[in-house]
């Protein structure tokens, strides 16, 4: 059975509509807080499953500054990558006009000017050329910064590889679509579930399905994995999503 899913994958890789060698992650957290010290952890465990089962390029960023993230997510967006995962973790705090910021290293809780506001983060995704991104915000409160600013996301049914459809087709039929989606934490504070927040330790539970007995791990799977938190996340798209569009990752 190895044997076949590994073929498979290699004719994948190989085919010109799509190549994971071409898939881009890039992780950004700060542990300027005190309790943020899981952070590391966690990140560094979502940059190994991330390369090493689903062999994305990995970047990791730790304690990054505004213009590192704006410039990284440029870097990326301006060339036609096949996947891109943009990670974030921290806390969100808002100015006495009630703007919301994600904290960054350099900042204190009251140096916004450091900090990175969300509507910098949706500019940062607005001419992104990649065939599909995947924005993943472990970050306080940030469903309700981004449902005020991002179009409404409806997956379609699954459509998933079986006995009729081999996965050969099933990447070039999600190929005929694009994909500007985002998952964010709707919780009011990082909650710990051992070493880890509830929220990122379900991202991992989800990558660690390896996909499934297909191996293709969709949109529709992580969103299972997802529904089940009491504060449960937002799903949603930035604007260029295409109808149809989605987001997967093959396991090796």
């Amino acid at each position: 059975m190895k044997k076949i899913l590994l073929m498979t994958l290699l004719t994948v890789v190989s085919d010109p509509v799509f190549s994971q060698l071409d898939n881009v992650a890039l992780i950004f957290h700060t542990n300027n807080h005190p309790d943020f010290a899981f952070l590391d952890r966690q990140s560094d465990m979502i940059k190994d499953d991330l390369l090493f089962t689903y062999g994305f390029r990995t970047s990791p960023y730790k304690n990054y500054s505004k213009l590192n993230f704006i410039n990284s997510v440029a870097n990326e967006c301006a060339v036609d990558t096949s996947q891109l995962i943009v990670y974030i973790a921290g806390i969100t705090l808002k100015d006495g006009e009630g703007n919301a910021y994600i904290m960054l290293s350099e900042s204190d809780s009251t140096d916004f000017g450091s900090m990175l506001p969300f509507d910098d983060l949706f500019n940062a995704f607005e001419a992104c050329k990649v065939q599909n991104l995947l924005v993943i915000m472990d970050v306080v409160n940030a469903s309700e910064q981004m449902k005020s600013r991002a179009l409404e996301l409806v997956l379609r049914e699954p459509y998933e590889p079986d006995s009729t459809v081999t996965r050969e087709d099933f990447v070039k039929k999600k190929m005929g679509f694009k994909s500007r989606v985002f998952i964010s934490n709707s919780a009011s504070e990082l909650i710990l579930t051992g070493r880890y927040s509830t929220f990122s330790s379900k991202m991992m539970e989800a990558l660690r399905n390896y996909g499934g007995v297909d191996g293709v791990l969709t949109l529709s799977e992580i969103k299972s994995y997802l529904d089940v938190l009491v504060n449960v996340p937002l799903m949603g798209a930035f604007k260029g999503h295409e109808d149809g569009g989605d987001f997967w990752m093959i396991s090796r």
